[in-house]
């Protein structure tokens, strides 16, 4: 299964370093946008704006394509295949 994050978060932790605490505020368009979405724990209502209170402890950078073994090019182009399977089902 892939998981996704709101395009919000996603942008917020990318511009974060290493052991970085920080409050980030997702106004709506960067999160659940005019529909409710029901989540695991909570119902958000549409239009919400999010706050994320985040800790980067760490991270591990993915290898640049070109330095991707052929096995691990072809592991990596079945894992690109199924994440735009699954979101062409959506």
């Amino acid at each position: 299964m892939i998981e996704q994050v709101i395009d919000g978060l996603d942008r917020g932790v990318k511009t974060m370093k290493k052991g970085e605490v920080s409050l980030l505020t997702i106004h709506p368009e960067y999160a659940f946008g005019s529909t409710e979405s029901h989540q695991e724990f909570a119902t958000v209502p549409a239009n919400s704006t999010m706050y994320y209170d985040v800790e980067l402890i760490s991270f591990e950078k993915e290898k640049d394509l070109w330095e991707l073994t052929t096995q691990e090019k072809i592991e990596a182009s079945g894992r690109k295949k199924e994440e735009g399977n699954t979101l062409f089902k959506k």
